[in-house]
């Protein structure tokens, strides 16, 4: 009776040590695809460079927005000056209108 007792006994410790093995076999295994991935991309950025880089393309945008506004502002003043000397042309000259009046 013993020996059967001390015979399941031993085939449990089997058992366990196997699945104890089996969990290091793939928490090993999990390591080295991490470390895989790791060669291939590269490390993580670090927070503040990440941060950097989001401010920096903010400055970037502001920048180019701003430049588009002055564009189009100095667009539509070329336009009105354009407008204005094209209807002063059948008229007389401002000059002469106010030597007139005096």
């Amino acid at each position: 009776m013993l020996s059967g007792l001390g015979l399941i006994l031993s085939l449990n410790c089997k058992r366990r040590r196997s699945f104890r093995e089996e969990e290091e076999d793939r928490s090993e295994r999990a390591s080295e695809r991490l470390e895989e991935e790791m060669m291939e991309e590269g490390p993580p950025a670090p927070k503040m460079l990440r941060m950097v880089y989001f401010v920096g393309a903010g400055f970037l945008c502001t920048f180019a927005i701003n430049k588009w506004r002055e564009m189009e502002r100095n667009s539509l003043l070329k336009q009105e000056q354009e407008k204005n000397q094209q209807g002063d042309v059948g008229l007389l000259p401002r000059d002469s209108v106010q030597k007139a009046m005096k």
